[in-house]
């Protein structure tokens, strides 16, 4: 039996399909328009998936407006899905680096992280009101979604910028 683990980045009326963290494009196209119902795109999702009755889905589904997400969310419940393999930050990396520029809220069901990008990764940063939200809704997702990769994006830049730091000093002494 098939499992399908898919990204939906929801945007107005259109949605960017990725699997694997690469974009699925439809008749050539990046975006897939909704215009007419969340019905009409999921039969067409079926389609480019080549998905079969009975299949797993494993669907995350991110973007601005929570109501769109959520009723994407709350639509996709009709298909299998599976609990084995959960979603974790490392999964969602390829499609956020695209979409976000430097600082964003993310938030889920459960959870509510404020985040910063730089060359290093994506780093927690105090909470900001004033950031723009993503929010990300999915059936399979770790309770501890950015817990374990941000601690150790945070030690790893650390000891990295701590190494580089002390060459400097010892090295130009005058």
């Amino acid at each position: 039996m098939a499992v399908h683990k898919y990204f939906f980045w929801i945007e107005d009326k259109e949605v960017e399909v990725y699997k694997n963290g690469v974009i699925v494009p439809y008749r050539g196209e990046k975006q897939i328009s909704f215009s007419n119902g969340i019905l009409d795109f999921f039969k067409l999702w079926e389609n480019l998936a080549s998905y079969l009755e009975g299949d797993l889905v494993e669907f995350c589904f991110f973007g601005k407006n929570h109501n769109i997400i959520n009723d994407f969310f709350e639509f996709s419940r009709k298909y299998n899905f599976s609990s084995k393999d959960k979603f974790n930050f490392e999964n969602f990396i390829p499609i956020l680096a695209n979409k976000v520029n430097k600082k964003i809220c993310l938030k889920g069901n459960n959870f509510e992280y404020y985040l910063e990008k730089n060359e290093f990764g994506y780093f927690r940063i105090p909470k900001d009101e004033s950031l723009e939200i993503i929010y990300f809704l999915g059936n399979n997702i770790e309770e501890n979604f950015l817990l374990e990769e941000i601690i150790q994006r945070e030690d790893n830049v650390k000891s990295e910028e701590g190494t580089m730091a002390s060459f400097f000093r010892n090295n130009l002494k005058v």
